[in-house]
C-alpha cells in the first residue's frame, strides 16, 4: 500500500458519469490527471474568497433535461439582454424548433417575473445569483414545460 505524503488526505465522492465524463474531458485538454483538476478547482474557488451555494443532496427538485439545458443557451442571454435594456430590447432569436414551443413562448412573456425572482433570490442570498440561476430556479418552478411525465403546461 502507497503511502499518502505527510499533510495530505485522499477524498471519496460520488458523482454522475455525465459529470464524471465531463470533468475527464476537461482535464485532458488541459493534460491534468482527474484529481489535479479537482484540487485546481477547489484552489481557484477558494482564492475567489466569495460565498458558494450548493444545492443539498436531498433536493427533490428533477435534473434539467437536456431540452431545458437547450433552452438555457438561449434564454440567459436573451433574459440578460432584457435585464440591461428594459423597454428597448427587440424580440430574441431562437432556433425555429426552440422558438416554436411552449417553453420558450411562456418564457417570453415571463422575463420581468424571472428578473424579479432573480432579484429576490439575490437579495436573500446577499449576492447577486447570476441570470443562469435565477432561470434554472425559474424552470425548477414551471416543470410542466420541460419535465418529462408532467402534466400538459397552461400558459
Amino acid at each position: 500500500m502507497k503511502e499518502r505524503s505527510k499533510g495530505k488526505t485522499a477524498v471519496s465522492i460520488s458523482l454522475t458519469q455525465d459529470l464524471l465524463d465531463q470533468i475527464d474531458a476537461r482535464a485532458e485538454d488541459l493534460e491534468l490527471p482527474r484529481s489535479r483538476y479537482l484540487a485546481a478547482i477547489a484552489q481557484i474557488d477558494i482564492a475567489r474568497g466569495g460565498p458558494i451555494t450548493i444545492s443539498a443532496q436531498n433536493d427533490s427538485r428533477p435534473e434539467l433535461t437536456p431540452d431545458a439545458l437547450e433552452f438555457l443557451k438561449y434564454a440567459v442571454p436573451a433574459a440578460q439582454q432584457f435585464q440591461d435594456n428594459p423597454g428597448q430590447c427587440p424580440e430574441p432569436v431562437a432556433p425555429e424548433d426552440l422558438a416554436n414551443t411552449d417553453l420558450w413562448k411562456f418564457f417570453l412573456k415571463q422575463r420581468g417575473k424571472i428578473l424579479d425572482l432573480k432579484w429576490c433570490t439575490s437579495s436573500n442570498a446577499r449576492q447577486d445569483i447570476g441570470m443562469e440561476r435565477a432561470l434554472i430556479e425559474w424552470l425548477h418552478q414551471h416543470p410542466a414545460f420541460w419535465a418529462p411525465d408532467e402534466t400538459e403546461p397552461s400558459a
